[in-house]
């Protein structure tokens, strides 16, 4: 179980794509809820930030300003998140120190990473000599070999292990089966699919729907009225203005 105790957290905003108001907008605002650790649960928003933001909270990259994030489950990062490799490291180093960070045998890792990634020669080789389409596997099959109870993945991650033939669709198949799951997305049709829950994320607010199509309708309906708040806004701020 994943469990939220009065939450907040906002996000400083640069542009008016955000939000007219003010120069910050809340991500959560005073939010209590528990999570399931045991379905596989769409996370949507009308912000893609947003949603990176929540990832980081619950794998514990970021703190809330206020409250806490109560965890009885392992949580991973984002899979397919890359931040943590050293580029001028060989990729086996950078594997072998993560294995250790989650007390794994670092050499028993590495081997297994190597074997069923098939990198060959560039395993080990400097991290930032492989292509970006290479990182982007690598960092997936990494998250997806590390054992944890919840996942975190987006869609474009969830679309990258559909190939059969790729060894990631396998690790993705055992996962899918065995752990729960949390994916950002915005595609519908791939929600449905895939997840059972869902997670809407609006104006500081975050509410779980057993019901997938209904979560994604509500947060287009609450997207929509905020859009239009906007718009009135804007309007009034346009006919005050001096001349």
């Amino acid at each position: 179980m994943i469990i939220l105790e009065q939450v907040t957290m906002n996000v400083a905003v640069h542009t008016r794509g955000a939000t007219v108001y003010s120069k910050t907008r809340p991500v959560l605002s005073n939010v209590s809820l528990a999570i399931p650790s045991n379905r596989r649960i769409a996370l949507f928003s009308a912000f893609e930030s947003d949603k990176s933001i929540f990832n980081s909270l619950l794998c514990g990259l970021t703190a809330p300003r206020v409250g806490r994030v109560v965890k009885t489950v392992n949580v991973s990062f984002p899979v397919g998140y890359g931040g943590s490799f050293r580029p001028d490291l060989p990729v086996r180093k950078n594997v072998e120190h993560l294995a250790r960070l989650y007390d794994l045998d670092s050499k028993d890792f590495a081997h297994f990473i190597g074997e069923v990634g098939r990198f060959g020669p560039a395993f080990n080789r400097p991290y930032s000599e492989m292509s970006a389409i290479t990182q982007a596997r690598f960092a997936r099959i990494i998250g997806l070999s590390l054992p944890f109870d919840v996942y975190q993945l987006n869609d474009r991650c969830v679309v990258a292990c559909k190939d059969k033939r790729d060894v990631l669709h396998q690790l993705f198949d055992e996962r899918f089966q065995n752990a729960g799951m949390i994916i950002s997305t915005a595609n519908i049709k791939l929600a449905l699919e895939y997840c059972n829950m869902a997670l809407a994320m609006s104006e500081g607010e975050l509410r779980l729907y057993d019901d997938v199509q209904e979560a994604f309708d509500s947060l287009r309906d609450a997207t929509r009225t905020v859009r239009r708040r906007e718009r009135r806004y804007l309007r009034r701020r346009t006919q005050q203005a001096p001349t």
